[in-house]
């Protein structure tokens, strides 16, 4: 290795076939039609050890999946086979030192997608696990407490270091140089540029200690842990803690757009979605401002009242160098998340009808690709727009009797909005119970079928231009982007889990019943396109196209053709199909038929 520290061997012998020739120009010839090589590789770093599925998932869930293995309602047993290629992922990506985000690309740590699918698979998960993840996050840690988003490790991390000091001496910043070069030449380099993983710790902290029947003794013994960097793993959360107070106090204490929290100075990536485009080119994600912080707030309230750990030594540590935290830390954090609560103003949209009708026109016109329109008008007749039969014209749209509500995609640097519908707010729908009235407005997007809405019947898209005002969307938001109109599977996953959250909580009010009834409803159908996917469900994301014939469409693994990117072939957070499974028959959800 470049550190001069660890060794690589690597052995190709010939198993079947002979050479011809010598090396530059040999050449391998097959014999008796069979050409067969082995390749042994090795290397003297601590190799990972997986975890195996006993590990991994509680006594519950592994009885649920014998069951379904054992059934004879053919159902059943295809729920257990749509089930099997998510385990394997997770048993696959999943080891004692850290989660593994994707393969084939991607076999590497990221915060956010341990955070994420540890936080939807929490229910099936065992506690060994849930802490495994964690303590991959912990270790990773910056001293201000932000989540690591990616690492470089080995030579690899060396040539960053390398290129690093390559340009402090270029610019003569021999100070800086002199400081960083007497540090390890091979140690890890972590990157914390992304904005949300921040605050997802706090709420996987919550559901971890109070969510899913961690004994205190077990959840006392785990934060005394030592983290990589040499501190507790108390110590590290009230590091993270202390960073989302901080991050959050000028917005709690102004309201103003300027005082919440923009991507990071120069870059132009910061949430899930994960690129420039997938923002739309904004500045202030919805993601993070509008859903993350005030649940992140929530959440720090909540540890600070927890009786599994020492909350007299986490408010200590809170206070430590940071004089303006006094008083009683879980009442400010509980303010704060209300005062943030009233960040989503910032991002509603409210279209009159005249104004809808206008959008939809347009994007009809100038955004939906011509062989797509026809089926386009059928999906508005199914929104029960307008009275039965086809509409093949951009001039025949209906008449709207109301208009559209939904949550900006992101807000500009100037602060007006990015007109972008989208399937962010999974995120609040898993973090608290909504407001009956609130409920009963944010599931429309969810049932209006595409172009009014998110809902097709393969899936949920994760954004739809068609209500934007800016014709530049429909080309940065289309089938072929990667964050466009698309389904990706963790964020069906995650949808699927916060409406059954609120379904838990509402149904026991029976002057609900009719939004219970529609959750149930749409709950139903979500299932209806799981089976739709088939296969695709365990990719990370997947697309639609029209099908043969021209009267439907039809899901395609995104990567097809003419994309911008493909689909990672193993993801980690699609890999929560189980979680899913189980929330269903804990609430005993009909089955779709």
């Amino acid at each position: 290795s470049l550190d001069g520290k660890h060794r690589f061997e690597l052995l190709l012998a010939l198993e079947s076939g002979r050479i011809e020739g010598s090396s530059p120009a040999a050449t391998l010839v097959a014999e008796g039609g069979r050409l067969r090589l082995r390749v042994e590789a090795a290397s003297s770093y601590l190799p990972y050890r997986g975890l195996e599925l006993e590990q991994l998932l509680r006594p519950a869930a592994r009885e649920h999946l014998r069951r379904l293995e054992r059934s004879s309602d053919p159902i059943q047993r295809r729920r257990q086979a749509a089930l099997q290629p998510g385990l394997r992922s997770l048993a696959f990506l999943a080891s004692e030192r850290k989660l593994l985000a994707g393969s084939w690309r991607f076999l590497t740590y990221f915060g956010r997608d341990t955070l994420m699918t540890l936080l939807l698979l929490a229910p099936a998960l065992t506690p060994e696990a849930i802490e495994a993840g964690l303590q991959s996050v912990l270790d990773r840690l910056s001293q201000e407490g932000e989540v690591a988003h990616e690492e470089s490790l080995g030579d690899q991390a060396v040539l960053e270091r390398l290129e690093g000091w390559a340009r402090l001496a270029a610019e003569g910043k021999h100070a800086e140089l002199a400081r960083l070069a007497s540090g390890p030449l091979a140690g890890p380099v972590y990157d914390y540029k992304m904005v949300d993983d921040d605050f997802m710790l706090p709420l996987l902290l919550v559901a971890y200690l109070e969510e899913h029947a961690v004994d205190e003794a077990r959840a006392r013994a785990f934060l005394a842990r030592r983290s990589a960097s040499g501190r507790s793993n108390l110590e590290a959360i009230a590091a993270n803690l202390r960073f989302v107070l901080a991050r959050a106090a000028p917005y709690a204490a102004s309201g103003e757009v300027r005082d919440l929290i923009p991507l990071r100075a120069g870059l132009k990536v910061g949430d899930w979605r994960d690129s420039e485009e997938g923002l739309g080119f904004g500045q202030y994600a919805a993601s993070v401002n509008a859903y993350l912080v005030p649940a992140a707030l929530r959440a720090t309230a909540s540890l600070l009242r927890s009786r599994k750990l020492d909350v007299r030594a986490l408010a200590a540590q809170l206070r430590r160098g940071r004089p303006a935290l006094d008083g009683d830390l879980a009442a400010r954090a509980g303010e704060a998340a209300a005062r943030w609560g009233a960040a989503r103003r910032h991002f509603r949209i409210r279209l009159t009808p005249e104004e809808t009708r206008t959008r939809l026109e347009g994007y009809l016109r100038d955004g939906a690709p011509r062989e797509e329109r026809h089926l386009l008008f059928t999906m508005l007749g199914r929104n029960q727009l307008f009275a039965g039969g086809r509409h093949s014209s951009q001039a025949e749209l209906p008449l709207l009797g109301a208009g559209a509500v939904f949550d900006a995609l992101a807000l500009n640097a100037d602060g007006s909005p990015v007109e972008v519908m989208h399937s962010d707010d999974g995120f609040d729908l898993l973090a608290r119970v909504l407001p009956a009235a609130e409920l009963d407005e944010r599931l429309e997007k969810y049932e209006h079928y595409h172009p009014l809405g998110l809902r097709s019947l393969h899936g949920i898209f994760v954004a739809s231009p068609a209500l934007s005002r800016r014709a530049a969307d429909y080309r940065t938001f289309d089938r072929s982007r990667y964050h466009g109109t698309v389904i990706w599977s963790w964020q069906l996953a995650l949808l699927q889990r916060g409406l059954m959250r609120q379904l838990a909580h509402h149904q026991e009010f029976p002057s609900r019943e009719a939004l219970c009834r529609r959750l149930r409803v749409l709950l139903a159908e979500l299932e209806l396109a799981e089976r739709r996917v088939g296969p695709l469900l365990a990719s990370e994301l997947w697309t639609l196209r029209v099908a043969r014939g021209g009267y439907d469409f039809e899901a395609i693994a995104f990567g097809a053709g003419g994309h911008a990117d493909e689909s990672n072939a193993l993801q980690l957070w699609s890999s929560v199909g189980l979680a899913v499974e189980l929330e269903r028959v804990r609430l005993r959800l009909s089955s779709a038929p």
